[in-house]
């Protein structure tokens, strides 16, 4: 294997590696009835130094009737910052995937998380789902900026809060760990104007998935298949090139050989008028290097 070849394919097997890794992160749970997300409430903000900021409100009820200890755990996507506030004892275990550590009251906890997305892609992929059953989640976004898409989404309203438009859609139920996948969807700006005009829904939804989860979601990953094709189409010219020149260096050498041959028989020719060599000695040499002549390609 040629060194591009090498460096060709260790390309690939790191793309697919990390592309595939996160795909890992939710573990099969049984479903807990006395406790489950009533609602959930997702709000958008315009973000910060290349950051598009995400205040998360989620109201878990709580219906054993005493006091329990609960690890919420879920990994809405490539986010950064996880931070836990609102009044809910608790702390964050971990920040990706998230695993936050709550002490939940019987009735109604509300429990606030914030956290944040690169800015640098237009199309950011969220991901509702969580070890507990979420009755019906809203999620609440510019309306001047940013729009929600994905298969169980709805725009339901737009309302104005504290001056700025926001564009609402809501989503029903999420069982735990069922996969629930939508797309915040930046519809102006600089990262907008980077990336415009990339469509996904004609693309299978696993593969899409995984692309805005790897280390390469903030290119086109048209650009990278442009790429990939102009690399492999460089790799098979050179290929076949290197195999041209092997071939004609055979056949230099095969004429080469050929031509010593008969040279070979002119100079048995001369020795024999000469008397130098005998009949019958001259017969076997001779048939000896046609056989040789035919036998070279």
């Amino acid at each position: 294997m040629s060194r591009l070849s090498f460096i060709f394919t260790a390309f690939l097997a790191c793309f697919v590696f990390l592309s595939f890794s996160p795909a890992t992160a939710f573990e099969k749970v049984e479903i807990d009835k006395n406790t489950f997300v009533e609602q959930e409430e997702i709000f958008v903000h315009k973000g910060f130094n290349g950051f598009v900021s995400v205040t998360h409100a989620l109201f878990i009820i709580n219906e054993s009737g005493e006091s329990v200890n609960k690890s919420l755990k879920f990994s809405p996507g490539r986010y950064r910052h996880l931070k836990l506030l609102g009044n809910t004892a608790g702390e964050v275990k971990n920040e990706n995937p998230a695993q936050v550590q709550l002490r939940l009251q019987p009735g109604k906890n509300e429990v606030i998380l914030s956290y944040a997305f690169s800015s640098r892609n237009n199309r950011i992929l969220m991901d509702l789902s969580k070890n507990i059953l979420v009755k019906r989640s809203y999620i609440l976004v510019p309306a001047e900026r940013f729009e929600v898409k994905g298969g169980e989404v709805n725009k339901v309203q737009e309302m104005n809060m504290k001056d700025v438009l926001y564009s609402v859609y809501m989503s029903g139920s999420t069982i735990p760990s069922a996969e629930k996948n939508i797309y915040i969807v930046q519809t102006s700006g600089t990262a907008a104007a980077e990336t415009a005009g990339t469509d996904v829904s004609f693309h299978p939804q696993w593969l899409v998935r995984f692309w805005y989860q790897s280390p390469f979601s903030g290119l086109n990953p048209h650009i990278i298949l442009i790429v990939i094709a102009a690399v492999t189409v460089f790799l098979l010219y050179l290929k076949l090139k290197n195999r041209g020149k092997d071939s004609d260096i055979t056949h230099l050498n095969g004429q080469k050989k050929k031509d010593q041959i008969i040279l070979d028989i002119h100079l048995l020719d001369e020795k024999f008028k000469n008397g130098e060599i005998g009949e019958e000695a001259y017969k076997i040499a001779r048939e000896e290097l046609k056989r040789a002549y035919a036998e070279e390609k």
